[in-house]
């Protein structure tokens, strides 16, 4: 039977208010125990939601193979969230593999280098001449007896160097020349850097390298030694490891071109002075910057116009005057560098001749000779081609150095380079454009291996799924990384005729 509540006006006297107070204590402490509820709930961790793909705005692709990761760069991540991955992905690969250690010899491993760190071209003397590179090289006993032309002083070797953002321009493009990675480990030797050629022979101790009798077109002070007039003598006696004694000797001083030259003011030599071993600016490398203090040119320069600003406005005299860069401003020497070349191109003049303008090639220089820390050694572990940057000329002594190296145990390729131009007495900087990146296999350079064997890769497939499959029919190309070259093989792949590729290269 159902109960029934009484009226509240039978209730005793007071005992409707009292039921209302209870009523309300009540609901309140009802309202209490549920935004608690809530809070609780609100703040307890929850399952994320199942992920659902979004619908597709297009066809399926065709089936793909597991691959391994590419060797290229993965793109950039957009800015935009995106849904997480199923998986979680492969670690994201180097920007570029180390040239010396993961790729074989070949075209792959030079490219590499390229755009890691640059190339360092050394031209040396061709067969047939006294105590030439290959007449020394075909009497060495072992890697460690074949030494570069010291062809900038007693103890300086010349190089170029090859960089995605410089022109390529060369000082003999007639010669054979060795190409290095221009990494950390042999960049450690360099001494200094000049973003256009020096004229180190006239720096190397303060002497005349090409001296002609007393000629003043040859050295323009009379009496100079050849090799050392006694500023490296006198650096070099006590510790032959010595920092600055290496760097007179590997030309990084003045030249006595300009010794005398007004804007050194007191600090300015006289012939006598520099002849007697009394010249502090012989005494001293000509740094752009050292380290934030005053050099001979004054204030330091630290950007690439403050350069152009006092070395390139009186052209006649940017080879003898200029100011070096020390190895651990390679930034800011290639950017100087690029600096400069854009300049010049924007201004062009050709400046080889007496007046020893800017020349569109730069100089790296290094120091071989006692105390130099191994230098053979890390030329030889970092030597990756032999090259002739005139095709069809010089082939025969590429191939003959290589073959001479494979005897001695170190396997090099060899390979052909178009430049612009007629260096050094012609260059040109037509095709090169300040804005862009070089690449050595596109016009004007084509550059091409010409010795080794072929190698085969899979894994440098570049193409849709990097599975070296490109069909022809869905108008795919097919595309290989680091210097492979794609070769149609006219077979299907995954039901479409003629998608089939490969990836090779000489090494």
């Amino acid at each position: 039977m159902e109960a029934v509540a009484a009226p509240a006006h039978n209730l005793p006297g007071g005992a409707s208010r009292e039921l209302t107070c209870s009523c309300i204590y009540s609901m309140c402490v009802a309202l209490l125990v549920v935004v608690a509820c809530l809070s609780v709930w609100t703040f307890l961790p929850r399952a994320p939601p199942p992920h659902s793909p979004p619908p597709p705005t297009s066809p399926p692709p065709r089936p793909r193979q597991p691959q391994p990761p590419p060797e290229s760069p993965p793109p950039s991540p957009s800015p935009s969230p995106s849904p997480p991955p199923q998986f979680p992905p492969p670690p994201a690969p180097p920007r570029v593999p180390q040239p010396y250690s993961t790729l074989p010899p070949g075209l792959p491993q030079l490219l590499a280098a390229f755009e890691t760190d640059g190339l360092l071209i050394h031209a040396v003397s061709a067969f047939g001449k006294d105590n030439d590179f290959g007449s020394r090289l075909h009497v060495a006993q072992s890697l460690h007896d074949v030494e570069l032309d010291r062809d900038c002083g007693q103890h300086c070797i010349a190089f170029s160097l090859l960089h995605p953002t410089l022109p390529i321009q060369p000082y003999c493009p007639e010669c054979p020349t060795l190409v290095f990675a221009a990494n950390a480990d042999l960049w450690s030797y360099v001494q200094c850097a000049a973003p256009t050629d020096s004229g180190t022979a006239y720096r190397s101790c303060c002497s005349c390298l090409w001296r002609r009798g007393d000629d003043p077109k040859w050295c323009p002070v009379r009496g100079l030694d050849r090799f050392d007039q006694g500023y490296c003598r006198a650096a070099c006696t006590e510790d032959p490891t010595d920092e600055l004694c290496h760097q007179l000797a590997a030309g990084c001083s003045h030249s006595v071109w300009n010794t005398r030259n007004r804007e050194f003011g007191a600090r300015a030599c006289s012939d006598d002075a520099v002849r007697g071993g009394d010249c502090g600016l012989c005494s001293e490398p000509a740094w752009c910057d050292d380290d934030g203090q005053p050099t001979a040119y004054g204030n330091p320069i630290t950007t690439p116009q403050q350069w152009m600003d006092r070395f390139m406005v009186h052209a006649s005299n940017t080879q003898h005057h200029q100011c070096k860069f020390k190895r651990s401003q390679k930034s800011a020497f290639v950017a100087t560098t690029h600096a400069a070349m854009a300049r010049l191109k924007a201004h062009w003049r050709n400046g080889w001749g007496p007046e020893g303008g800017a020349l569109p090639w730069n100089e790296v220089n290094m120091y071989s000779g006692p105390g130099d820390g191994g230098l053979q050694a890390a030329l030889m572990r970092n030597l990756v081609g032999v090259m002739t940057m005139r095709r069809g000329r010089g082939d025969d002594d590429i191939r003959r150095i290589a073959r001479r190296l494979a005897e001695l145990g170190l396997e090099v390729p060899t390979f052909e380079m178009d430049i612009e131009g007629n260096p050094p007495f012609n260059s040109q900087l037509r095709s090169w454009r300040p804005q862009a990146r070089i690449s050595l296999e596109r016009a004007p350079h084509r550059l091409r291996q010409t010795s080794g064997r072929e190698m085969c890769d899979a894994s440098r497939c570049t193409s849709l799924g990097s599975d070296c499959c490109a069909p022809l029919q869905l108008n795919e190309a097919a595309t290989c990384a680091l210097g492979f070259t794609p070769t149609r093989l006219n077979q299907s792949c995954y039901s479409f005729r003629e998608g089939l590729y490969r990836c090779c290269s000489l090494t």
